[in-house]
């Protein structure tokens, strides 16, 4: 009887170690996948952004005043006259 009961705390023994190492392998599978992902987002968004500059436009460095007019891309013109401000928060024409 005692040896049966030795056996079996020996089985259980067993089976504890081999699922410690099998639930270690496994996270650092996972943690090593994590990684892997996170370095080529990283990529992709370097990528993506080191071809940004500034936008192709017509503009005066330091506008003063009032704007008089803006023309949009697509060759809208906007009439003035509105404060620079007004037009940055959305508020202009």
């Amino acid at each position: 009887m005692k040896a049966m009961k030795t056996q079996i705390n020996n089985v259980k023994n067993e089976l504890r170690n081999e699922m410690k190492i099998s639930i270690q392998a496994s996270m650092s599978n996972q943690t090593n996948e994590l990684k892997n992902m996170m370095a080529s987002f990283f990529q992709m968004n370097i990528d993506s952004t080191s071809g940004s500059g500034p936008l192709p436009s017509n503009t005066i460095a330091k506008p003063n005043g009032e704007l008089k007019a803006i023309t949009t891309q697509s060759g809208i013109v906007l009439d003035g006259p509105f404060g620079l401000a007004m037009v940055l928060l959305g508020r202009g024409p």
